[in-house]
């Protein structure tokens, strides 16, 4: 987030307003992308399907549709917590997405649904 893309931190060169991108790059993120799938094959996401952890709203879908390659129904959105979004709250939690005014289990997935490895772009 921020300017990180336009400044090299690391180098160590003194600049105006070094030490507030200091601060934000070791703040936690307040919103993380993630994927869901849903087992049930007859749920069929398409978007802003709110995302509940642990009953709580946090978020909801950007994206979603049927992944043909992993057999089930796929979304990506922004996981959000005003205190920071990391890995460990992240998995710490469990998932429903609710998709017409029902809450349908949901499994997280941090990575690449299909080749997380990249083996067939590789190949």
């Amino acid at each position: 987030a921020g300017l990180g893309w336009a400044v090299k931190l690391k180098s160590g060169r003194p600049f105006k307003g070094r030490e507030a991108l200091l601060a934000q790059a070791a703040a936690p993120l307040p919103k993380r992308l993630a994927g869901f799938t849903v087992a049930e094959r007859d749920i069929m996401l398409f978007g802003r399907e709110t995302i509940y952890r642990d009953g709580e709203r946090v978020g909801w879908l950007s994206s979603g549709g049927f992944g043909h390659t992993v057999g089930q129904a796929i979304g990506y959105g922004y996981v959000r917590h005003p205190a920071g979004v990391d890995e460990g709250f992240l998995r710490g939690g469990n998932y429903t997405l609710e998709v017409a005014t029902e809450r349908v289990p949901a499994t997280l997935h941090l990575g690449p649904l299909y080749d997380p490895a990249g083996a067939r772009v590789k190949s």
